[in-house]
Formats: C-alpha cells, sequence, structure tokens
C-alpha cells in the first residue's frame, strides 16, 4: 500500500525503539486529573483471564494508540492473546488518509502505522466477517460479531465511541444467564484503559463485574457512573465506589 509521504512508516527495531514492547507486562499508573477519574482499568487481568479483545478504528487514531501498544504488545504476546480487528478497521484506516482534514490524515497514518507494526508483531489477528464486505464502517461489523460471539467468549472492545459503547452495553441488560458480560473501554491520553461517558447522559458506563476501583479527583462535586448500562454508582472524591445509600424516612414529631 501506498502512504501519504508524510506517513509515520511502522517502527523497526533498527531506526526506533519507541514502538518496540517492552519485556516486562504493563503496569498502570493513576492519572493526575482535574476531574472525576477512576484509576486505570489493569489489562492483565483481561489477558489472564482469557478474554477475547477487539480494537475499533477510533482507538487506533486516538492520542493513546501508540503509548497503550507499546507497553501491552509484549504481555499480549506472553499471554498467547491476540487483539481482533474486522477487516472494516484497517479499510476505514485507509479511507481516512484521503481525508480532507490534515489532522484526521495524520491520525489515520499512525493508526495505520501501529496496526501494521502489531501485525508483523504476530499479535494483531485480522477477521474477515461473512456478509460484511458492503460494510464501509467497523460498528455494524463489532456488533454482528458480539452477538454472536458473547455466549461463548468474554468480550473486551476498545474504542472511543460512546455510542457503539452504549449500544454494546444495552446487551448486558439480556436476562439470558449463559451470555457473558460485554466490557467496553477507551484508551487515555497516555495509554491506559479507563471508561467512557454515556452519549446522552455523560455518566460513566460501567462494566459489571468490576467493583474495586478507587478513584483520584480534584473535583469536590460528586458524579454518577451507569454499571453495565443500568444501576447507579456514586464517586466521591478519594473514596472507592460504592452503592447509594437510601435515605432512611425521619419521623415527623406530633
Amino acid at each position: 500500500m501506498n502512504m501519504h509521504p508524510a506517513a509515520k512508516a511502522p517502527p523497526s527495531a533498527a531506526d526506533n525503539k519507541s514502538f518496540q514492547p517492552e519485556k516486562k507486562a504493563m503496569t498502570m499508573q493513576s492519572l493526575s486529573t482535574t476531574t472525576t477519574e477512576l484509576k486505570p482499568v489493569e489489562l492483565q487481568s483481561y489477558l489472564d483471564e482469557g478474554w477475547r479483545i477487539f480494537v475499533d478504528t477510533c482507538s487506533f487514531m486516538s492520542s493513546g494508540c501508540e503509548p497503550f501498544f507499546t507497553r501491552s504488545a509484549a504481555a499480549f504476546r506472553d499471554a498467547g492473546v491476540s487483539i481482533h480487528c474486522p477487516k472494516e478497521v484497517r479499510r476505514e484506516l485507509e479511507k481516512n488518509l484521503s481525508s480532507p482534514k490534515e489532522q484526521t490524515r495524520q491520525l489515520a497514518m499512525r493508526g495505520l502505522a501501529a496496526y501494521d507494526a502489531l501485525d508483523k508483531l504476530d499479535v494483531l489477528r485480522e477477521i474477515d466477517c461473512p456478509g460484511s464486505q458492503e460494510n464501509v464502517f467497523a460498528d455494524p461489523v463489532f456488533a454482528k460479531i458480539f452477538d454472536e460471539q458473547r455466549a461463548e467468549h468474554k468480550l473486551l472492545l476498545i474504542t472511543q465511541d460512546r455510542r457503539l459503547a452504549a449500544g454494546l452495553y444495552s446487551r448486558n441488560q439480556d436476562e439470558f444467564m449463559h451470555f457473558h458480560p460485554v466490557h467496553v473501554l477507551r484508551l487515555l491520553s497516555r495509554g491506559d484503559l479507563g471508561f467512557l461517558n454515556h452519549p446522552q447522559t455523560q455518566e460513566l458506563m460501567f462494566p459489571p463485574n468490576m467493583n474495586d476501583f478507587s478513584v483520584r479527583t480534584n473535583d469536590p462535586r460528586p458524579s454518577r457512573l451507569v454499571r453495565g448500562g443500568s444501576a447507579r454508582w456514586k464517586v466521591g472524591p478519594a473514596h472507592r465506589l460504592r452503592r447509594p445509600h437510601r435515605r432512611r424516612a425521619r419521623s415527623v414529631p406530633s
């Protein structure tokens, strides 16, 4: 594939050490923020428990792409876990190389370079989803894959797309116990994994079965989380997540 002259070529071990995977597994560091922020999510637990991990186009084009994969490629390889991407992800990256917006072209170049580097490291697995050739966007392909596979596999999607995340989280409300819960996370700017805000309510969408996250915040105002798209949790400064307790009715003196 011919790339734009300004594109970054996939870094090699000889000429660029910045993209070489670290030998040690990724260690998450807490973020310093000016708004309510949760401690970054550990990737290693997903690798250890055999989750099937997918990455969306927009995450490849995010600022956290290179630092995340630089730190985590070795962990994926050591755990024998692949990064799954439908072919539509690469098609979207290539399509964005022709965008009229310079910034979009640059982000697509960086994302495609990361995609190719992971492929050369034998960490990325490209999926050919039957009947999806006509799809221009990857979103409906992810939805179809998750519907087909969540009965057998634990599925994690890394995406910056809040609408896609909300749609996938709505599947966790199904009452069929044999389905595994769907988790959706995003890449933060430093390459850590974090949560997404709901596109309508702006509440954080909190994956189910994840109850032990400490909070770092400089904002004294409380915020709410949407746990798996349903039950709400409160977050307070420097406290652990806890269910909002009900207020007892006060007795009125006669």
